[in-house]
């Protein structure tokens, strides 16, 4: 890996300055490349789900796992990893005894979360949907009930995450629960669809928890989405960058 990155660094320094724009997906990465490289023309198209991916209710995720309506799914969707919070939200499931993990993705870390749920005492209440085609993704997680993006910053990348399924849980009408990190923290007190918590702070995720499920903002959060964090807000812009640069 070291190696690696080396190889990565030394071919970015020497062709950055040749480059007319730099796209990038969250604005706090165009600070740190300029930082890094200066002058540079940076420009930032989100990576939002496009709204033809909106749910339908043509899959019915209580159904094929067998949870009843009157049961709260906590969701994760995404690559199983350390670091992503996965843990934090299975710790959750001893105190809401009427919820259920949902964990939507693959990944080598899925054998230590099923030995972490054994642990707990709690694994029948984990289940693990696998991959999903990501045009039926929202499809399937449209009927959970809070979205969890609780990621640590064990790096620079970490910290400056903007995960693209905090848009996919919008667009799903998911409320969200996410770390308080910088580039997370913009997007969630923008358009107010969650609840902001430090990742292992369990007295914050319980209460954050506890108001959503009060607050049943679901609907609202997917009209908010809707209408700024869909991809059909940022192809123009897209679109007149690549042209701009011949």
């Amino acid at each position: 890996k070291p190696l690696r990155q080396y190889f990565w660094s030394w071919i970015e320094k020497k062709h950055i300055t040749k480059i007319q724009s730099v796209i990038v997906t969250a604005p706090g990465d165009g600070v740190i490349l300029n930082q890094k490289f200066q002058n540079l023309n940076i420009v930032t198209i989100y990576n939002f789900p496009s709204i033809k991916i909106k749910p339908k209710g043509r899959i019915s995720l209580r159904e094929k796992l067998n949870i009843t309506q009157d049961k709260v799914i906590f969701l994760y969707q995404g690559l199983l990893h350390k670091g992503r919070g996965i843990k934090q939200m299975i710790q959750l499931l001893p105190i809401f005894k009427n919820a259920h993990v949902v964990i939507i993705g693959k990944g080598h870390y899925k054998d230590e979360l099923i030995n972490y749920g054994i642990k707990l005492g709690i694994i029948k209440r984990i289940h693990f949907y696998g991959a999903v085609p990501y045009l039926d993704l929202l499809e399937v997680s449209a009927e959970a009930n809070i979205g969890f993006s609780l990621i640590k910053p064990i790096s620079k990348s970490y910290e400056q995450a903007l995960p693209n399924k905090l848009f996919e849980y919008a667009l799903a009408g998911i409320p969200i629960i996410a770390s308080n990190l910088p580039e997370m923290e913009k997007i969630i007190n923008e358009y107010g669809i969650g609840c902001l918590v430090t990742h292992d702070d369990l007295n914050g995720q319980i209460e954050s928890i506890t108001k959503i499920l009060n607050d049943k903002k679901g609907k609202e959060i997917q009209k908010i989405a809707e209408q700024h964090l869909v991809w059909e807000t940022q192809e123009n812009l897209f679109l007149n960058t690549l042209n701009s640069n011949g």
